[in-house]
């Protein structure tokens, strides 16, 4: 099945069997400001429709459902077609490289690089221009990039976002960012004269008048929003905290969709704000879909296919991304055909430039370096235990047995920039449990974080018996403090006050929780916090913070929380950390 055939399946299955008509239609609205109450109702275009119902589908939470329609709606037939829409992403994703029918494609946001098949030399790209869309892995280790997809071609726009970027991540505990669909429609493809004259103005303050906000706070919020200056070149960093101040009020004392009134907000800001005044580098940079520079107009559509790549993907450095990720997946086809291991894993090393015959390195030499090892590892590892088991238990299969380790390929996606096997180490796995998973929300419940651990701890004794790496001995402190830690942190994630940008707010260490108020330790990132301090001594680091009774229950001291302390005392939580982060964290 074909991934547009498969979005439209999940649609139907969504729309009809779970009796998500209703909020379909609700979504509109929130990721569209132009039709919500008050706006000029301009209706979207095809395109646009197609990036809401991936979105819909695949990113957008349910509260009917209580997660997002794709984690909830499972198909036992085709959990491969499950798992590549799961493990979609949008981003902003420049072009590094083509050949041929293929494309390389890196992450401005996460860092990485990937094969995207079907883009050939027909659509008129090139190197440096920007393609902003969502991406699909694909089984044979290349990705499909959404039709939808907008393509821009604009110098002064590419070193914005990159610098927007990177001062982001300067305030990220993992260097990582996550932009989301609904953030990119707005930034990209929404445009200030599809309104008149204060219309976002008066969409926000009607949909905040519906959520039951009095006229004068209404006013109130609009009237911050106008004093802060809006930033062109900077969209993304400048929409944090006025925006973030607001939306975390609104979470403690309304009932509104968030989501929703972001979108409002953050239209109605670009309407009334002025740049800063002498910014000559934001009044001169042009918005996407405002210059004449950019490739196609508007959001112009890339037309790619579903068909994996057939062209070679160039040489060099640069080229060792697609040979691991196609060098994964054909060891994962083969071992699931029932291949045999030996041969699998012997194409495998010549597929990475590892004959078995060369001579070894000497010297400062570096090892050769193919990101995409660590996936190659876990699959291995899978296939693995499903063999043992079969061979054990006939007639159970092996499928049963490595299902329960299924969830350490998230392993093999934090880890796919590690080019060296060698180089994957107990800091790596902790850096994992402790800050990536909290962070993405794969883990969404005590129980699934404790499969996580079980799984991780026959991983780590299977590297030391088949591959001698020393995991097992250098985490195994760690994961069993973690066996503890990141159940109850999955679920206090799943009460916090609401998701935020990694880059958001600010970190605290949790000092007590007594009576559903925090006393915490502000960690500045410019004069990090140290263990030995107390209260006493820690002066202006501590701090306070209440929080729902059904959040402390999950917090204990130690803890690290992501979030912010609102004027009134109350915090506003994005994301929990266990104690183990703090070695992370802290220093």
């Amino acid at each position: 099945m074909e991934i547009a055939a498969a979005i439209g399946r999940l649609q139907a299955e969504a729309l009809e069997a779970a009796g998500l008509a209703a909020e379909y239609g609700e979504s509109l609205r929130e990721y569209f400001p132009q039709l919500a109450p008050g706006a000029d109702g301009s209706a979207p275009d095809a395109a646009a429709q197609a990036r809401h119902l991936e979105w819909f589908l695949l990113e957008r939470i349910s509260p009917m459902l209580g997660g997002v329609p794709v984690q909830e709606l499972v198909w036992e037939e085709e959990p491969d077609l499950v798992e590549v829409l799961r493990s979609s992403m949008v981003g902003v994703f420049e072009l590094t490289g083509q050949a041929g029918a293929a494309s390389w494609l890196r992450d401005l946001a996460g860092f990485g690089e990937f094969p995207v098949a079907g883009l050939g030399q027909t659509v008129g790209l090139a190197s440096g221009d920007l393609l902003v869309g969502r991406l699909f892995p694909l089984g044979d280790g290349g990705y499909h990039l959404s039709p939808t997809a907008g393509h821009y071609r604009d110098d002064e726009l590419r070193t914005a976002l990159r610098r927007d970027l990177e001062r982001a991540r300067e305030r990220t505990p993992s260097q990582v960012l996550r932009l989301s669909q609904v953030e990119l429609e707005q930034l990209f493809w929404s445009s200030t004269e599809q309104q008149p004259e204060g219309g976002a103005r008066a969409a926000a303050q009607e949909c905040l008048l519906a959520g039951g906000l009095a006229e004068e706070a209404a006013e109130e919020i609009l009237d911050r929003l106008q004093e802060e200056p809006f930033r062109l070149a900077e969209p993304l960093a400048s929409a944090g905290d006025v925006v973030g101040e607001i939306l975390d009020e609104l979470a403690f004392d309304s009932d509104m969709d968030l989501d929703q009134v972001r979108h409002l907000l953050l239209a109605a800001w670009r309407e009334s704000a002025l740049p800063v005044a002498g910014d000559q580098e934001s009044a001169g940079t042009s918005r996407p879909g405002s210059g004449a520079d950019q490739e196609g107009g508007a959001g112009s559509r890339v037309d790619c296919g579903d068909s994996p790549a057939k062209h070679g993907l160039g040489t060099g450095a640069d080229n060792n991304h697609g040979t691991a990720h196609r060098a994964v997946a054909d060891l994962r086809a083969g071992l699931e055909a029932g291949g045999d291991p030996d041969q699998l894993y012997r194409e495998l090393e010549e597929s990475l430039g590892l004959d078995a015959g060369e001579e070894p390195l000497e010297g400062n030499v570096a090892a050769p370096d193919f990101p995409g090892v660590v996936g190659a590892l876990v699959e291995e590892f899978i296939w693995d235990v499903g063999r043992n088991a079969e061979s054990a238990a006939p007639a159970e299969g092996a499928g049963a047995a490595s299902a329960d380790y299924q969830c350490l390929r998230m392993l093999g996606r934090f880890g796919g920039d590690i080019g060296v096997l060698d180089n994957l180490t107990a800091g790596d796995l902790l850096r994992f449990c402790a800050l990536w998973v909290p962070e993405h929300d794969e883990v969404r419940n005590a129980d699934e974080g404790r499969q996580l651990i079980s799984a991780l701890g026959r991983f780590c004794r299977w590297c030391e018996e088949e591959h001698g790496l020393g995991l097992r001995a250098d985490f195994s402190g760690e994961l069993r403090e973690l066996g503890a830690a990141l159940p109850r942190i999955a679920e206090a994630n799943r009460r916090r006050t609401r998701e935020e940008e990694e880059e958001r707010g600010e970190l605290f260490e949790v000092l007590q929780a007594v009576a559903g108020t925090l006393r915490l330790r502000r960690l500045d990132s410019g004069e990090k916090a140290s263990r030995e301090e107390t209260p006493s001594n820690a002066g202006q680091e501590d701090c306070s913070g209440v929080v729902s009774p059904e959040l402390e229950e999950w917090l204990s001291t130690g803890d690290f929380v992501r979030g912010r302390v609102l004027s009134d005392g109350r915090l506003a939580v994005y994301c929990s950390y266990p104690p183990q982060a703090g070695a992370l964290l802290i220093g």
